[in-house]
């Protein structure tokens, strides 16, 4: 069974068993499957969702906002819940209706993170007596559950781009700084300024897809970084020389191919 590929206003056919995979931003793949729904790249979205609701956490535990000062934290509350929350679990169910299963995944599991996340902040602040004893070990649990969870995602994520690899290798790294912080002030403070590069890598991230998808601009850490190999990279021509080498015919890329 074939599948056709349109590049530009040419069309390919390339066997299925050897065809990349269809789902997901990718900068190297410049067609279409025919039959295709194709719909706008929910990437952005997710990132900057994550990116800016991190970022507003990160004013706080880094003590930007002046030491003991928790002022700011209602706003980062509805923040999370609204923008960091249902923002990026709308990025996730997009991405997974697209058929990126790995960006669904992520951008669905840390829209339901910062749901509650803000949804326990919130009944710490209101009902305070009800959550003493067991705060400082539940949030210990939930900070460091979460830490695994993402570097799952980074293993993941070793033939993403090299702007994901940053994210998710620094969020890996914060969540651990996180759970040492509920009992050390410093650890939780250094869990601040880890947070707050991450945040940034991950607005870069949403940066430099939206200037390659508007703009055409390849900027650094868009091309996939092939930290491992796939089983489709080495895949030879056939002896009928009707089987495209690496996915495609000549002109189009193949699977990993920059």
């Amino acid at each position: 069974m074939a599948i056709q590929l349109h590049q530009r206003r040419s069309v390919h056919r390339v066997n299925e068993d050897v065809a990349p995979p269809t789902g997901g931003y990718k900068p190297e793949r410049e067609y279409v499957l025919e039959g295709e729904w194709m719909r706008g790249d929910p990437s952005s979205l997710g990132l900057i969702c994550f990116g800016m609701t991190t970022a507003m956490l990160m004013f706080i535990e880094t003590t930007w906002t002046g030491d003991g000062d928790t002022t700011l934290k209602p706003t980062v509350i509805f923040y999370a819940i609204a923008f960091g929350g249902i923002g990026q679990l709308i990025a996730g169910i997009l991405d997974l209706i697209k058929g990126n299963t790995f960006g669904g995944t992520v951008f669905s599991s840390y829209g339901c993170f910062w749901i509650g996340w803000g949804l326990l902040e919130f009944s710490i602040a209101n009902y305070p007596t009800r959550f003493v004893g067991a705060t400082k070990t539940g949030l210990t649990l939930y900070f460091g559950l979460w830490a695994l969870l993402t570097l799952i995602f980074f293993i993941a994520a070793l033939r993403r781009t090299a702007s994901i690899q940053t994210v998710l290798f620094t969020l890996t790294i914060t969540f651990i700084l996180l759970a040492g912080g509920v009992y050390d002030d410093s650890c939780k403070e250094a869990a601040g300024y880890m947070g707050a590069f991450c945040a940034g890598s991950a607005l870069y991230a949403a940066f430099i897809i939206l200037v390659k998808l508007e703009l055409g601009y390849s900027l650094p850490g868009i091309k996939p970084n092939l930290i491992v190999k796939h089983p489709l990279d080495n895949v030879s021509e056939s002896s009928e020389g009707d089987s495209p080498r690496k996915g495609g015919e000549a002109g189009v890329p193949g699977y990993g191919e920059p």
